[in-house]
């Protein structure tokens, strides 16, 4: 493995809260389409921003980043998704000094390959225009909420072609989790080049290209990954705003390797908390 260029360490985080958590939260118990948050009504999920908790989870994470990396990330990556994009700016006012903040700013970049995993006919999304309809509209996400909570080690080997990442039916359409697993291995590809050798990067993304991007990171197979998921003392389960760091080893060429130095860390009250 001599001649391997690949940064120094790798910190991928989660998105902070958005308000389609709290829909998920109250399992979409609502009367009426008047009691749902205007804030995901008419709008596609994509562009759906942060709650004021997710604000504060944000916030705090960055604080916590400061301390750890006082001179800031060499490159940070991040998916386009308004509560990514949004979650990055929190996190930067984190960082006292200015000309960090902006040199860190400078240097962010957009990636796709780390967006969302897309959920095709699955997506979450209410139409106003269809109020008399909303009993329907709640019943559907109800349904889509009740199949993420089965049990991850169930599934058929169809449960890990198509939809989201919990559930065991395809889909008329979306994004197939190989298609996820590929785009955030492509994704490191282009980071583990000369430009980025011995740097510290930051990378914000989402439940599912995190998913994948560890499982690259620790070469795992598909069905280890949704196990894990699965596990009763959530070792492997991703908070809001849950930080992990990766540190390339490479001491002698036939170890080279990632280590893991910890998982979905939070600095927030009310995360998912460690093991």
């Amino acid at each position: 493995m001599i001649g391997m260029h690949r940064p120094a360490e790798i910190v991928i985080m989660r998105h902070a809260e958005y308000y389609w958590n709290i829909a998920y939260q109250c399992d979409f118990q609502f009367d009426s389409l008047d009691d749902v948050p205007p804030e995901i009504v008419d709008v596609v999920e994509q562009y759906v921003p942060l709650t004021p908790k997710g604000k504060e989870q944000a916030i705090a994470t960055g604080h916590a980043l400061a301390k750890m990396y006082p001179g800031g990330f060499d490159a940070i990556f991040f998916s386009p998704w308004d509560r990514v994009d949004q979650t990055l700016d929190f996190v930067l006012a984190g960082w006292s000094d200015e000309r960090i903040r902006n040199r860190m700013r400078e240097f962010s970049k957009e990636s796709h390959d780390i967006a969302e995993q897309d959920q095709g006919d699955r997506v979450q999304y209410l139409d106003s225009r269809k109020r008399e309809t909303w009993s329907m509209q709640f019943e559907r996400l109800q349904k889509l909420l009740a199949m993420k909570h089965r049990n991850h080690t169930c599934f058929r080997d169809s449960g890990l072609h198509t939809g989201d990442i919990e559930l065991d039916g395809p889909t008329r359409t979306g994004e197939s989790h190989w298609e996820v697993a590929r785009r955030t291995g492509n994704f490191l590809q282009r980071i583990f080049v000369p430009h980025y050798s011995r740097k510290k990067i930051l990378i914000i993304a989402h439940l599912a290209s995190i998913m994948w991007l560890r499982a690259a990171l620790e070469h795992l197979r598909p069905r280890q990954v949704i196990a894990d998921l699965n596990r009763k003392d959530k070792k492997f389960a991703i908070s809001n705003c849950g930080v992990s760091l990766y540190r390339w080893q490479a001491d002698l060429p036939k170890d080279d390797h990632w280590e893991r130095v910890f998982w979905n860390r939070t600095f927030y009250d009310g995360a998912i908390p460690e093991p």
